[in-house]
C-alpha cells in the first residue's frame, strides 16, 4: 500500500522551501546592491578621469610673453587672487585651444563666426575656481574664459559651470625647490611659471575623500633637473 505525506513532513519542506526562498531573495538582493555600489563607484571615477583631463589640458597651455615686464599675459594663484583670495582659484594667460571644426567647416563671414564662438586661437585668459565671478546660486567648479585677455585677471570673457560634482578645490604650486599655496608673476622676481601644479579636488558624494594630480606646464623655465635634485625625484 502506498503511504501519503505526513503533515509534519509537508510542514518540514514547505519551511525549507521558505528558507531556501529567503537566502536567494538576499543573495540577489545582495547581488543588486553590489551591482549598484559599482555603477556607482565606475561613474564617480570616470567623472574624476575626465575632470583631471580637462585641468590637464587647460592649464598646460599657460603661457607668459616673453617680453619682460607683459601686463597683458600673467599666472595668479592662491591668496594673491584679489577676488578670491585663497587657494581655490587660479588665473592665468594661456595660448590659444585649436579652432573647433564647424568654425573652419562654415561659409559664415569672419563677424558672424566672431559672433558666434567668440575669438579663436591667440591668448587666452583662463580662470578655475569653486568661486563663480558672476552672480549664480550653482556650486561646483567654474571656469572664466576671455580671448583677447585685458590684463585684468578678476574679470571679462565669459563664465560657465565647468563640474558641478566639485565640492572644493585647491592649488599648489612648485617653484623648483619648494611646494607653496601662491603664485603672482606681476611680483615674482624673476617672472616665470611654476614647473608642477599639484590640484586636489574632493567631490560631492565621496565623503571628503581628497584626490590629488599633478600638472607639469610646458612653458615653465624650470629646469627639470632643479626640480629632482629638489624632490630626490619624488613627485
Amino acid at each position: 500500500m502506498r503511504r501519503g505525506f505526513t503533515v509534519l513532513e509537508l510542514l518540514v519542506v514547505s519551511a525549507m522551501l521558505v528558507l531556501l526562498t529567503v537566502a536567494l531573495a538576499g543573495s540577489l538582493t545582495m547581488s543588486l546592491r553590489y551591482a549598484d555600489r559599482l555603477e556607482t563607484a565606475r561613474v564617480a571615477e570616470t567623472e574624476g578621469f575626465s575632470f583631471e583631463e580637462r585641468m590637464r589640458a587647460l592649464l598646460q597651455t599657460a603661457y607668459l610673453s616673453p617680453t619682460p615686464d607683459d601686463p597683458t599675459t600673467f599666472f595668479v594663484g592662491g591668496s594673491a587672487l584679489e577676488n578670491v583670495g585663497d587657494s581655490s582659484s587660479i588665473v592665468f594667460t594661456g595660448v590659444g585651444s585649436r579652432l573647433p571644426a564647424n568654425y573652419l567647416d562654415t561659409d559664415a563671414t569672419f563677424e558672424e563666426l566672431n559672433e558666434i564662438y567668440g575669438p579663436q586661437g591667440g591668448v587666452r585668459e583662463t580662470q578655475i575656481g569653486t568661486t563663480a565671478i558672476g552672480a549664480t546660486t550653482l556650486e561646483g567648479a567654474f571656469l572664466r574664459e576671455q580671448t583677447p585677455p585685458d590684463g585684468d585677471p578678476t574679470q571679462g570673457g565669459t563664465e560657465k559651470l565647468l563640474d558641478s560634482t566639485i565640492a572644493s578645490l585647491r592649488f599648489e604650486f612648485f617653484d623648483g625647490t619648494n611646494w607653496t599655496t601662491e603664485w603672482d608673476t606681476r611680483t615674482i622676481t624673476g617672472r616665470f611659471l611654476p614647473f608642477y601644479i599639484r590640484v586636489a579636488y574632493t567631490r560631492t558624494g565621496d565623503d571628503g575623500e581628497e584626490r590629488t594630480f599633478l600638472v607639469r606646464l610646458p612653458y615653465s623655465e624650470v629646469a627639470y633637473l632643479d626640480y629632482l635634485a629638489a624632490t630626490g625625484g619624488q613627485q
